[in-house]
């Protein structure tokens, strides 16, 4: 998932056109690569000092460099040409580096003395540029002919690039270029000499994805492996550091979620603490008015006048209440003194009657009540004076 971007995030291309007298013009184009999008940061060619390229190429940035011109062989083989000494008999192998190309059947060999090499390659070490990769003639612009949108036919820097109706090489051949002409590279306009430096730094850039077409030089392969170890390295220290990041966040987000929640939990456990104490405190009082209530004989008041009523009803004519009490007070005595207290379920009733007769028929018809328990007549007395009869009753009820 990560070998895409164990790449170079940034690349120079630097190209060194040699001329036959011996002149030397630099071109330099340097690239960006942001995610799937390559732009071109910037660009310039025909530098005559090669000083200036300090001032083109940013510290610490990778370089592809190419050479192509006076000093570089190009030779196309044939199928059967596989060996070095075909190509050059009286040459000896270790004297220069080459360069393979392979197009279709067709195959190209181009060679640089390594003296010739180094000596440039120690010139940019000496600006405190980091060459990378060497590469020879137009061979880098393999990987782009698409963007330059080349179907038959190339001339670029001096050199003219033949292809088949399959796209293959057929041919090349060079020739120092005179006048340059601006090209367009993908969606962008540039001058053709930035284009082969385009394609070096083009193929440097995605190395890890492509074949880069560049010669063999041992010094450059052991710094390039190192740089891409490096960004290998940086780039899962990143990750390592970005995923410990998101666990930590993680982990103080989980944390501050449970710390509210654990708040929350607590101001609703103390709430309901509080809650069943006055629950408690509540009952208590209600059971205490209860108490109250029963002692005062409160309790069932609304179905108290119902039953006075169905009392009154059964009265007879000869027999006349004055005084009626339900759960009456009676005197209660404690440690502390006499205090009042309630009878409760009782109904106490006094009245008057000439004869005792419609008293007793009347204690009769009470009894037919089913929440009337028992009634008691508690005495009768008659009264000379009043030439009647008084009475009291008591009725115990449920």
């Amino acid at each position: 998932m990560l070998s895409k971007y164990y790449r170079f995030q940034k690349v120079a291309g630097i190209s060194i056109e040699v001329h036959r007298d011996g002149n030397v013009l630099y071109h330099v184009c340097c690239i960006s690569l942001k995610g799937d999008q390559l732009s071109i940061d910037k660009h310039t060619v025909g530098l005559d000092q090669a000083n200036e390229l300090k001032k083109m190429v940013p510290p610490n940035v990778p370089v592809a460099v190419n050479i192509y011109g006076k000093g570089v062989l190009i030779k196309q083989l044939k199928a059967d040409q596989t060996d070095f000494t075909q190509v050059l008999p009286n040459a000896q192998p270790d004297d220069f580096y080459i360069q393979e190309f392979n197009s279709g059947e067709a195959k190209y060999a181009a060679l640089i003395r390594r003296t010739e090499a180094d000596r440039w390659i120690s010139q940019l070490l000496g600006l405190g540029l980091q060459p990378l990769q060497l590469s020879l003639g137009l061979f880098p612009v393999a990987h782009i002919l698409d963007q330059l949108q080349v179907k038959e036919h190339l001339s670029l820097s001096g050199y003219e690039l033949e292809l088949n109706g399959s796209g293959e090489w057929s041919g090349i051949k060079y020739e120092a270029l005179t006048n340059s002409r601006k090209l367009k590279l993908d969606q962008e306009q540039v001058d053709e000499r930035a284009v082969i430096p385009y394609a070096a730094a083009f193929q440097l850039a995605l190395s890890t994805l492509v074949s880069p077409v560049a010669a063999l030089v041992p010094m450059l392969e052991v710094a390039r492996d190192g740089a891409l170890a490096k960004v290998k390295w940086r780039t899962i220290g990143v990750v390592f550091l970005c995923g410990l990041f998101v666990v930590l966040l993680v982990n103080f987000i989980t944390l501050t979620f449970l710390e509210s929640a654990n708040t929350r939990l607590a101001t609703q456990i103390g709430q309901t603490t509080k809650d069943a104490e006055q629950s408690e405190a509540l009952a208590d009082s209600i059971a205490a008015k209860k108490a109250l209530l029963d002692s005062l004989g409160w309790e069932e008041n609304q179905r108290k006048a119902k039953r006075i009523d169905e009392i009154g009803e059964l009265l007879p004519r000869e027999v006349k209440w004055d005084k009626l009490s339900i759960d009456p007070i009676t005197p209660h005595s404690t440690g502390t003194g006499r205090q009042l207290k309630f009878e409760s379920k009782v109904i106490t009733i006094s009245g008057t009657s000439e004869k005792l007769i419609p008293v007793n028929e009347w204690i009769e018809r009470l009894r037919t009540k089913a929440w009337i328990r028992r009634v008691q007549l508690k005495n009768f007395s008659y009264d000379q004076e009043a030439n009647t009869g008084r009475f009291a009753i008591q009725i115990d009820y449920q």
